[in-house]
């Protein structure tokens, strides 16, 4: 897992995207249920070894400080 900043390569970014890399849409909504928000896309990369890519936009407020700890 990786974990960083994207405003840097893509700016700041107003809402959530969660980016399929490997299999379907039903990966995604997985992930767009756990956060909350986002808004799912499918660019399959199997150069990636991962299944998902998550931007945090500005809608994303984690519930507490506990749920969001690294």
């Amino acid at each position: 897992m990786y974990f960083g900043n994207a405003a840097a390569a893509v700016g700041i970014i107003d809402s959530t995207r969660i980016i399929v890399r490997r299999g379907a849409a039903p990966v995604g909504e997985r992930v767009r249920a756990a956060l909350g928000v986002g808004r799912v896309e499918v660019q399959l990369d199997s150069a990636r070894l991962l299944d998902a890519s998550v931007l945090l936009g500005a809608d994303f407020v984690p519930r507490s400080r506990q749920d969001f700890h690294p």
